[in-house]
């Protein structure tokens, strides 16, 4: 795997030594469409591997991003759901694309929306029904907090400078960094342009932690990053 300095990707486009803005480059105004009032509910997904009978184990867990409890298809709220099925099929995409994501669970943030389904002599059980997904790009796990992450489409002459914008998903908590680090995730040069493209639209989810960079500034320090999952042609 291609690894980049610390700073990661946004070291080859953005400059992270500035304090005061001097200019636009083109970027959005940092009000990500992730942090609405609209927002949806984000969840991360994991296989149940207990072991026991069908259709009481077997099935996957959906759990709320940075949240303590997720709110499950009975009613219930829980630390995670668990559900018979994840339902890729209303993304519009290929079957090699839905087997890879149900073979990489945990690779994957959604939003979707659960619903419960009746099993023969079983009771109801709850489903969800995804609506828009994002894949990491290597098998490494994303832990810590997960954060939407947008370029706020200005440099500085100083560090640093605070043109990163973070939202945490599923909360109000917002800071502005000065340092994006996505090298622990292992991602190509490739996938790593990808992640620049995406926090341009405000497109890119990271999971990791907020720290000082050494330097006097803020870096995210990325766990795992996750880009949209769209149909292939």
């Amino acid at each position: 795997m291609t690894r980049v300095p610390l700073f990661g990707l946004v070291t080859l486009t953005l400059v992270l030594t500035g304090g005061s803005a001097i200019g636009e480059k083109g970027g959005n105004s940092g009000n990500s469409k992730h942090k609405s009032a609209k927002a949806p509910t984000y969840y991360t997904l994991a296989q149940d591997y207990r072991k026991c009978a069908y259709p009481m184990c077997g099935g996957q867990w959906v759990t709320a991003a940075n949240q303590a409890l997720t709110s499950c298809a009975d009613g219930s709220d829980d630390a995670a759901c668990y559900v018979l099925d994840v339902d890729f099929s209303h993304l519009g995409l290929s079957d090699k694309q839905v087997e890879d994501l149900e073979w990489n669970l945990s690779s994957v943030v959604v939003t979707g929306k659960f619903k419960q389904k009746q099993v023969k002599g079983w009771g109801k059980y709850g489903v969800f029904i995804v609506t828009d997904a994002w894949q990491a790009p290597t098998s490494v796990e994303g832990s810590d907090t997960f954060y939407s992450v947008t370029d706020l489409g200005f440099v500085c002459a100083k560090h640093p400078c605070n043109n990163i914008d973070t939202d945490e998903l599923n909360t109000n908590v917002n800071a502005a960094v000065s340092g994006l680090d996505l090298t622990a995730s292992g991602a190509s040069q490739a996938d790593l342009l990808d992640a620049y493209a995406a926090m341009d639209t405000g497109d890119l989810f990271v999971a990791g932690v907020i720290d000082d960079d050494g330097f006097g500034g803020t870096t995210l320090f990325a766990s795992q990053f996750y880009l949209p999952v769209v149909a292939l042609p």
